[in-house]
């Protein structure tokens, strides 16, 4: 079987999205299909030829952008896709098209899809809030993406669903959906599962963002602690001072009241994040309390617990699937400064040998849960039961 792998993203590296689809790419031909990946940017040209076709790990990709997130391109790549997914359907066989959930382009493609008959399934991971684009509401690729998300998505023959919320809505109207978390290659990914810092060692990883997720809640939780902090080294990477002062706006002053404490690494190359977690004894972020928190699942949980580091957050989504309380990580009631606080004093009561226990017990989970291997057959079944369906209508 031939599969056709759409998205408006980044390939194979250098997002959360690119590490998903690589080891979804990985997935599929584990079970024995042969895929081809169309995206818009590729994280390094040395992969690609001098048509934009490129390979990695004998995956075959072609690029149709040359820039990453210009006006320009937002406008143009949709149509330039179309082009390209014509051209490549006039020259070979697909039997099955996998599209992310890209809702500048999905109305364009499905027609064209549609008009050869060949079964799509939608790989749905997000369902963004508003604060995503400037001007909000009003903007109107917002609105695109929620009459698109509302009224076209649910279109397809079937969905990859990240999270139970997303699940739960395109069972309303698809009639095959499969539940797939975030997804890595656990078994080649190193971990550490002895701790040696001197102090508890915290670290975020990414861009919050203005409301994505609440690093001022981690530094006013910080700053409250007192004299207890001092048992604490936090470390941010993916973000400048100056950025994240912007972002934090009121509360920017937290930065240099607790120098000493908390490091802003600035950006990092996505190997050596890996290499942090190790290092670290958690990871951490908080999520705001709404239905975009609830629709998506975060990326730095699967990396951080793969690297045998347990992770501090609040129960949003499906994390409360994979986190223990006090076992394999800290799953906080909600994302206030005070709880986390908490949290804090009862980590700064644990000893190394139960730190350990529980760096050993993180590792266990991911090789369990997040591992791509694991969801094979299941991904296998889905397919032909897609199959099945469309044959018996």
């Amino acid at each position: 079987m031939k599969l056709l792998y759409i998205t408006s993203g980044l390939f194979p590296r250098g997002s959360a999205y690119a590490s998903r689809l690589l080891n979804f790419a990985r997935l599929i031909k584990d079970i024995g299909f042969d895929i081809h990946i169309m995206v818009d940017y590729v994280s390094d040209k040395k992969f690609l030829d001098n048509n934009n076709y490129g390979l990695y790990e004998d995956i075959s990709f072609q690029v149709i952008g040359d820039k990453i997130s210009s006006l320009k391109s937002r406008i143009m790549n949709p149509r330039i896709c179309r082009d390209y997914l014509k051209e490549y359907l006039d020259q070979n066989k697909v039997d099955l098209i996998i599209m992310s959930s890209s809702s500048d382009r999905f109305n364009l493609l499905f027609q064209e899809i549609k008009k050869r008959q060949i079964p799509i399934i939608l790989e749905s991971c997000e369902w963004f809030h508003y604060s995503n684009w400037r001007g909000g509401k009003i903007n109107p690729f917002y609105r695109q993406y929620e009459n698109c998300f509302k009224n076209h998505f649910i279109k397809v023959d079937g969905v990859i669903a990240i999270s139970r919320l997303l699940e739960e809505h395109y069972r309303k109207h698809v009639g095959n959906v499969i539940r797939i978390p975030t997804i890595l290659d656990v078994s080649n990914i190193p971990f550490n599962l002895e701790t040696k810092n001197e102090k508890i060692t915290l670290m975020y990883a990414g861009n919050p963002g203005k409301s994505k997720e609440l690093i001022s809640n981690i530094l006013i939780a910080f700053h409250e602690l007192g004299e207890e902090k001092e048992r604490f080294i936090f470390n941010i990477f993916g973000i400048g001072k100056e950025q994240l002062e912007k972002q934090l706006e009121n509360e920017s002053y937290l930065i240099d009241d607790l120098k000493g404490y908390v490091n802003i690494k600035g950006k990092v190359l996505q190997d050596l994040i890996n290499e942090e977690y190790q290092k670290s004894d958690f990871g951490i972020f908080l999520r705001p309390n709404r239905r975009s928190s609830h629709a998506g699942f975060p990326t730095k949980l699967a990396e951080s617990m793969a690297a045998g580091t347990p992770v501090i957050c609040n129960d949003t989504g499906d994390i409360s699937l994979y986190v223990n309380n006090g076992i394999n990580g800290f799953l906080l009631k909600d994302e206030s400064p005070t709880t986390l606080k908490e949290a804090l004093r009862e980590i700064n009561r644990l000893s190394k040998e139960q730190l350990n226990s529980m760096r050993s017990k993180t590792r266990i989970t991911a090789e369990q849960k997040f591992d791509y291997r694991d969801y094979k057959e299941d991904v296998k079944e889905f397919i032909l039961l897609i199959e099945k369906t469309l044959k018996n209508k």
